[in-house]
């Protein structure tokens, strides 16, 4: 994958966690811009599915979450996570980049147990 100005070209064919890679190490700046983006999410290209049951607000918890300039943009204040520092259910296998698809899904199994121990909650309130 080559990526030169607002284009991009395949030179080789790469595989989905080599394309992270690759992004992360462009020229040091890492920074890719797009009117959106999307990760083919379909039944029919996944295997192994099963329900996620760790608890996704103990993963959050584990989470440092800082401020920090990025060593090609010291203007732009950003607000994120350090890889490396992160469990591994947020970042990449090597752990030197996140993983924003996984860190949406924790977030969103996060929110549901969220609302889980607000109906639990309001029901003690009614018993009352």
């Amino acid at each position: 994958l080559t990526l030169t100005g607002t284009s991009f070209s395949v030179t080789k064919t790469i595989t989905a966690s080599e394309t992270a890679d690759t992004i992360a190490l462009r020229n040091g700046s890492g920074q890719l811009v797009a009117t959106g983006f999307f990760q083919s999410s379909s039944r029919t290209l996944k295997t192994n599915i099963n329900p996620f049951t760790k608890s996704a607000l103990d993963i959050i918890r584990e989470v440092s979450v800082v401020s920090f300039n990025y060593k090609t943009d010291v203007i732009n204040k950003h607000i994120g996570f350090i890889a490396e520092d992160t469990p591994e259910e947020l970042s990449t296998r090597n752990k030197n980049v996140m993983d924003s698809n996984n860190t949406i899904g924790v977030l969103l199994k996060a929110i549901q147990e969220l609302e889980a121990k607000v109906k639990e909650l309001e029901a003690k309130c009614n018993e009352k």
